[in-house]
């Protein structure tokens, strides 16, 4: 049965949408049921319990959602912030991270970017500046793409402030966005100088654009020396794994008619052909090839079950 999404009175149906999606991921049309309810109640009720839990399903990359229909209901709201006024108290707080997060499964760059403006206007900067930073983001958009849209932000703000003041306090915005992030991969150095306006790189203290590109090569030349380790170390590496496989082509076994046996008949080897196996084993010929014929993907040794394909050859 349909749960009313309105908020209406229905007996138990908090039990069971919670049940249900406690129990069911995957079920998008109860976990979309469960999110819409509880939003739609959010309205009259000031507890913030409820929210809380939306939160938590909503970030769960495991849950089925329609991330835009449980969007839309979200900035219906009128609890929900819009400015850094309407950011009073617990409620509206959950609300913004609730819709912050169901921008982010959106998937898209501009829903992605509205994530960090609605940060922004509400005045969670260094949240903004950590959502750029989130990892999980970066396996569905370019993580290029939200660095320099909060850098576009931040400029249009200075360039929208009306006194000294703002202009003052937006300008050590950017200055401080440039320091904290130089060298990160996803700030592109060029890019950053294209967007800048020349009066911001120009005799201004707050925004050190030089100290910027200079903090980036140093990292940049640090990270180069670290692939050029780790290149020397995987060579070196290398270098030893194809000694010892030389080592082990060299290798030679003997047999002796009187005693040599095979390990998966018991038989002497005697005058018949054999096989060796990289760790010294030895197996008559056809033995080796009724294994082979048994399992012939497998590269194990039928007396100890060494796999050579996942082991060194000792």
């Amino acid at each position: 049965e349909k749960f009313p999404s309105d908020g209406s009175d229905f007996p138990v149906k908090e039990a069971l949408l919670d049940a249900l999606v406690s129990a069911q991921k995957d079920n998008q049309d109860s976990n979309d049921q469960f999110v819409i309810y509880h939003l739609r109640r959010s309205e009259g009720d000031d507890k913030p319990g409820p929210l809380a839990r939306v939160l938590e399903l909503v970030k769960d990359p495991q849950r089925k959602l329609d991330s835009e229909k449980l969007l839309k209901v979200a900035k219906g709201l009128k609890g929900f912030p819009k400015d850094r006024a309407g950011l009073v108290g617990e409620k509206s707080l959950l609300l913004l991270d609730i819709a912050v997060s169901l921008m982010a499964n959106c998937g898209t760059q501009e829903r992605q970017k509205e994530a960090l403006l609605a940060l922004l206007a509400v005045g969670e900067t260094n949240r903004a500046e950590d959502f750029c930073s989130d990892a999980s983001l970066h396996r569905r958009t370019d993580p290029r793409f939200l660095f320099h849209s909060l850098l576009k932000a931040y400029i249009a703000q200075f360039r929208d402030a009306e006194d000294k003041v703002s202009r003052d306090s937006h300008l050590k915005k950017i200055g401080d966005f440039l320091k904290k992030f130089a060298g990160n991969e996803n700030f592109d150095p060029a890019k950053v100088l294209d967007l800048l306006p020349k009066e911001l790189m120009l005799n201004n203290p707050e925004v050190d654009v030089f100290g910027f590109l200079d903090s980036t090569l140093i990292e940049y030349n640090a990270k180069e020396r670290r692939v050029f380790f780790e290149k020397s170390l995987s060579e070196a590496y290398l270098n030893c794994l194809s000694a010892e496989f030389a080592a082990h082509r060299r290798r030679f076994v003997k047999v002796d008619d009187s005693s040599t046996a095979c390990v998966a008949c018991k038989k002497r080897i005697q005058q018949k052909n054999f096989e060796v196996f990289p760790n010294g084993t030895i197996v008559d010929s056809a033995c080796f090839n009724a294994i082979k014929k048994d399992k012939p993907t497998e590269d194990k040794c039928p007396l100890t079950g060494q796999n050579f394909a996942k082991t060194n050859f000792l």
